[in-house]
């Protein structure tokens, strides 16, 4: 049986301009702002459950509140999460403090609702590091990258796309992961980070690793 579009829940969390130099925030509001524009532009339409933590909104109080209200409806069978939080190894920036993904994991995982947990994007930097911490708690894949994600505003409307169109998760991520973007975004963030001296300025990788299962679909067989 294909899970269709009334069991699908989406959460979607969101914050990146607080804590960010006054320089600098301008920028990180216009990544905020794009990122959320184009997950709900492309992917509202595809899940009976859309749901926002934005903001003050973006803790991890809430995420697990969220998951939790959705994952015990009865018509819900499978939830994703969008994250486009700041992140280091091992650990994410909400909206009122950084977490450790391993502590994460376990109250993710305390939740009880593994057999509806299934996939993870994150934009945060150093992503892949969280990965295998989400798959542990319950997700069945999670996609995140290697250091300083830089390509997002690339491959973010490619890989949306592509999995709204009941690509594989694997077979999306590839076709928007291509060097001929990656690259060219890499190079052109070295070159900001230099010119104002960022703190991330060499370490900036966007390779996106899966950790999990990578031939889900947005409509899977169960």
């Amino acid at each position: 049986m294909s899970i269709q579009k009334n069991q699908r829940a989406l959460i979607v969390i969101s914050q990146l301009t607080r804590g960010v130099d006054r320089d600098q925030r301008w920028l990180y509001r216009f990544i905020e702002s794009s990122g959320r524009d184009v997950v709900e532009s492309t992917l509202k339409d595809d899940y009976a459950d859309y749901v926002t933590l934005y903001d003050q909104s973006a803790t991890k109080a809430n995420l697990l509140n969220t998951i939790s209200t959705i994952g015990a409806k009865p018509t819900i069978k499978e939830i994703d999460l969008v994250v486009m939080l700041h992140g280091s190894r091992n650990s994410l920036v909400f909206h009122d403090a950084a977490c450790n993904t391993s502590a994460l994991k376990t109250d993710i995982a305390n939740l009880n609702l593994t057999r509806k947990l299934r996939m993870v994007y994150s934009t945060a930097c150093y992503g892949d590091s969280h990965s295998d911490d989400f798959v542990n708690a319950g997700f069945s894949a999670a996609i995140g990258a290697v250091a300083v994600n830089a390509n997002a505003a690339v491959e973010l409307p490619v890989f949306l796309n592509l999995w709204s169109w009941n690509w594989r998760l694997r077979d999306a991520l590839g076709a928007a992961e291509s060097p001929l973007t990656r690259v060219p975004a890499d190079e052109a963030a070295k070159i900001f980070g230099d010119a104002n001296n960022t703190s991330w300025k060499d370490g900036v990788n966007s390779d996106k690793r899966i950790r999990g299962n990578g031939d889900i679909k947005i409509e899977s067989d169960v």
